[in-house]
């Protein structure tokens, strides 16, 4: 702590100056100058705004939509996938995919339906999102080693039908 004080002091001292300068104490003391006052501005008088009457809260009773509006955010479609007399499979349903080198990766976090076929035959009804433009259909054997079948289809129809071959 005491390396510390020392400079300070010495700092200190050196940047006063001091007093003085040789002149004699009986030379005439410089003039000193007027007080100089500053007036404020005075602020523009005060206009209170009008006080605006709060309108009449809306309803939905009060909108009005033209009678071709579509207030719908989901449509529903009709899938059916026939694999023939081929065995059984498995079918899945996506909204939500990828391309990735020729075929689909479908984001399993988003599949719409799946089911085993019964007789060769698989249907679901799917609720999609109204800008839903494509839907992913998965095909799996169950022939031990064939890899999905997949079909990229178009909601353009409210039924959709795929014959896999």
């Amino acid at each position: 702590m005491k390396p510390f004080i020392l400079p300070v002091i010495l700092l200190g001292l050196c940047s006063c100056g001091g007093g003085g300068g040789g002149a004699d104490s009986s030379a005439a003391a410089p003039a000193t100058a007027a007080p100089v006052t500053t007036t404020a501005p005075t602020p523009p008088p005060s206009t209170t705004p009008p006080v605006a009457t709060p309108a009449a809260p809306i309803t939905t009773s009060d909108l009005v939509a033209a009678l071709e509006m579509d207030f719908s955010s989901a449509a529903e479609v009709a899938v059916s996938v026939d694999i023939g007399n081929s065995g059984s499979a498995f079918v899945a349903l996506y909204s939500d995919y990828r391309e990735q080198g020729g075929s689909y990766l479908p984001n399993y976090q988003q599949r719409l339906s799946g089911g085993m076929t019964n007789n060769g035959k698989f249907s679901a009804q799917v609720a999609v999102a109204a800008g839903q433009e494509h839907l992913l259909i998965e095909v799996w054997r169950h022939d031990g080693g064939s890899i999905a079948q997949q079909r990229l289809v178009s909601l353009a129809a409210t039924e959709i039908h795929w014959t896999v071959d």
